[in-house]
């Protein structure tokens, strides 16, 4: 157990990158991500590996292009990528069962990613932040603060928006 609690937890939220839609048999489930995404995924995966405290633990939605843009993630901070959690309460979540997900949160863990979909994300940042934010873009980082203690204090406008991060398009 760690003795050395901070004040405050941290939260990085990263919706998953741009998927395809080139194979209309595969369910919304299924689909993997697309050239663009997997170029994302890599741009995104540097300016987390940047980032301090790194998350300590990655937690997913099972949809393949959630946790296709998780396993870069992991190979981008050194972690081993069997190790991401994977909830598929997270699939779909609306912004109560987002709250609930990460009020279950060990409270040994300061640090902790989430990797999952929007709209859930975008209204789980704007609930959470005083900071408010557009509709996350494919492959958004936020970065959020939480002036809590425990995972389970958690409550609307308890976070600070540190960072929102995006990948560059090829035009820019």
């Amino acid at each position: 157990m760690s003795t050395n609690k901070s004040n405050f937890k941290l939260l990085y939220l990263l919706r998953h990158a741009k998927s395809s839609w080139a194979d209309h048999s595969m369910s919304d489930f299924e689909r993997p991500l697309n050239k663009r995404g997997i170029q994302q995924a890599s741009q995104i995966a540097a300016i987390l590996a940047s980032k301090e405290p790194r998350p300590q633990v990655i937690i997913s939605s099972p949809a393949n292009r959630a946790f296709s843009t998780a396993k870069t993630m992991a190979v981008a901070l050194g972690s081993d990528k069997s190790k991401i959690g994977s909830d598929k309460r997270i699939y779909e979540a609306n912004i109560q069962t987002l709250m609930y997900l990460i009020q279950e949160l060990d409270d040994d863990l300061e640090s902790v990613m989430l990797v999952g979909h929007n709209p859930g994300f975008s209204h789980l940042v704007n609930t959470l932040s005083r900071q408010k934010v557009a509709p996350l873009p494919t492959c958004s980082l936020i970065q959020l603060r939480l002036d809590i203690n425990q995972w389970s204090e958690l409550e609307a406008e308890c976070a600070e928006l540190l960072s929102a991060d995006a990948p560059k398009r090829e035009d820019q």
